[in-house]
């Protein structure tokens, strides 16, 4: 029997925060460029139902995201941590939670893009 697998995300949204390990980092902000998405298995009826609350609502993705880099932390790592955590409470249901999150400017002298983490859940 075939499952039926449902990815729900967000990509590419920016954060202006106080995330970084040194003091200036605090004072003067990073800019952040998240993405990140949301597995499930679905039943065909829940899918076709129309609902919002039979889906995982990506207001609501963002809505967590926010509320983690308004806080601000040392680490992304932390940062992405309580994200993953958050939207597990939300959605105990999820098989699989990844999120990246690039720093546009870190502080490290040379030319780089962007420094990034990725951490990601897979339910066993």
């Amino acid at each position: 029997m075939s499952q039926l697998l449902k990815k729900v995300g967000l990509e590419e949204v920016r954060f202006v925060s106080r995330i970084g390990y040194f003091p200036e980092e605090h004072k003067i902000k990073n800019e952040f460029i998240v993405s990140l998405w949301v597995e499930n298995e679905v039943d065909d009826d829940k899918l076709s139902n129309d609902l919002l609350e039979d889906t995982i609502d990506y207001t609501v993705l963002y809505e967590i995201c926010k509320v983690h880099f308004r806080t601000g932390s040392k680490l992304i790592e932390t940062v992405a941590d309580k994200v993953i955590k958050d939207i597990l409470i939300k959605y105990p249901y999820a098989e699989k939670v990844y999120i990246k999150i690039k720093k546009l400017t870190p502080p490290i002298q040379g030319e780089i893009g962007q420094s990034f983490i990725e951490l990601a859940y897979c339910k066993k």
